[in-house]
């Protein structure tokens, strides 16, 4: 009894400097970081604590935290007439400034905000402005807007008596009234005529009149389903329903994210945890099916412990199956590859084809190329028609063979490899799916 007495005394006294020491931190903290122990008042703090007086001048403090981010000097303020607007947002005899930096041909005496939303938030963020004779978006101007119509519409919508724009951007030149889509609360969709668009896409083959939003970025209309701007042709609108945030359902399939999940029974569903569902047939780990044999018979408490396991690492099989091994069963090849029952995988994903047997990876690439007796590999993709035999490594980016030079998995269109050298800044732009073209951004 004394001994636990005299453990419990020690724990408590553990405790009390542990409170104590968190506590100093946080006070010192807090007395760093204050507008006073930094010579600074607010300019009007009922708006923003981002604008203060220092000295004779005029500083800017991102959400007040003197402490990791310090005081930005507007060296240009004039501190006489300057006048904190909104939370992000100021003014003085001279200048428009979007936090600390100058509105650039703003002018101060017409300058005035467009509210983008009702709120009561005590901070309110302001991001369409306008002056006599123009709108701006954040920092830029919004080209071809007219300040004299222009108005704030939901979301990033916006128009003015010719067009309709998007965040900074013209979508289209309208004559009719743009209208709001039903359930939409974020301000997502909008309808012109017979028109409906997702942010700044066009959604295509909508039946308008019936168009309704179920959820966030899911939407109906009598025919099909959507999600964002694409039309799902493959789920039944009539008995879709959203399970959760990344499962839903149909009379026939559920789906992750949209993509189908292959032999599912939706009636049977369970979501276990943020990782884990079930159904009747098949237990998924974030949207793909768990390959271990028993693994939909696991009971609720085996599923949680399962990603846990430090014993165990999940490999990736396919776009559609995941599975669940001993480390120890795993044959290490590099730090980046492993072969287990015959597969390679490359950062725990298979790489589709490769031959165990004759696998091997480059020297001087960082991991990311190999190959075996048939093919070439970067990282776990097939690099499409490299030469096995001439396929040679420039530097972690850029290899060549006979044929072609490639950066990455891709070719270089417009390389001779006979002629290649490789120069610092050197790099691809996309064509398509196979090629880049050669680009080089010379450093310093």
């Amino acid at each position: 009894m004394r001994a636990l007495q005299i453990i419990g005394i020690i724990l408590g006294i553990i405790i009390g400097i542990i409170f104590v020491y968190y506590t100093v931190v946080i006070l010192l903290f807090s007395w760093v970081s204050s507008a006073s122990t930094n010579g600074a008042v607010a300019i009007n703090k009922n708006i923003s604590n981002q604008y203060y007086y220092k000295k004779n001048g005029i500083v800017y403090v991102s959400n007040a935290n003197f402490f990791s981010l310090g005081a930005k000097e507007i060296e240009q303020a004039d501190p006489e007439s300057f006048e904190v607007l909104a939370y992000n947002l100021a003014k003085d005899k001279n200048h428009v400034y979007y936090d600390e930096i100058i509105l650039k041909d703003a002018d101060p005496k017409t300058f005035e905000m467009i509210l983008h939303k009702e709120s009561d938030e005590k901070y309110q963020s302001y991001y369409y402005t306008k002056d006599a004779k123009q709108v701006f978006y954040f920092y830029d101007p919004l080209k071809e807007a007219n300040p004299t119509t222009f108005q704030y519409l939901w979301g990033d919508f916006s128009k003015d008596d010719k067009t309709l724009f998007y965040n900074k951007s013209k979508i289209l030149t309208i004559d009719e009234k743009p209208l709001p889509i039903k359930n939409d609360t974020e301000g997502n969709y909008l309808r012109i005529g017979n028109v409906i668009y997702y942010k700044d896409q066009r959604i295509e083959e909508v039946h308008t009149e019936t168009f309704r939003v179920i959820k966030e970025t899911f939407a109906t209309d009598t025919y099909a389903i959507y999600s964002e701007n694409n039309i799902l042709k493959y789920i039944d609108p009539a008995s879709f329903k959203i399970l959760n945030k990344d499962y839903q359902s149909d009379k026939n399939h559920l789906y992750y994210k949209t993509k189908v999940l292959p032999n599912s029974d939706p009636d049977s569903y369970e979501l276990i945890n943020t990782l884990f569902s079930k159904d009747k047939n098949h237990l998924y780990y974030i949207g793909s099916i768990v390959m271990n044999s028993n693994a939909v018979g696991y009971s609720s408490k085996k599923i949680n412990q399962l990603e846990n396991d430090f014993k165990k690492t999940t490999l990736i099989y396919d776009d559609n199956h995941t599975i669940f091994v001993l480390k120890k069963e795993l044959k290490e090849i590099s730090q980046s590859h492993t072969i287990f029952k015959d597969e390679v995988y490359c950062f725990h994903r298979r790489i589709m084809d490769a031959d165990y047997k004759s696998f091997e990876v480059y020297e001087n690439c960082e991991d990311q190329y190999a190959r075996d007796k048939n093919q070439v590999f970067y990282l776990s993709m097939v690099i499409k028609d490299a030469d096995v035999t001439s396929f040679e490594i420039i530097n972690s980016s850029f290899a060549k063979d006979k044929n072609y030079v490639y950066y990455f998995e891709k070719r270089l269109l417009d390389a001779d490899p006979d002629t290649f050298v490789y120069q610092e800044g050197m790099y691809g732009e996309v064509i398509d799916q196979y090629t880049y073209r050669l680009a080089y951004d010379p450093i310093g």
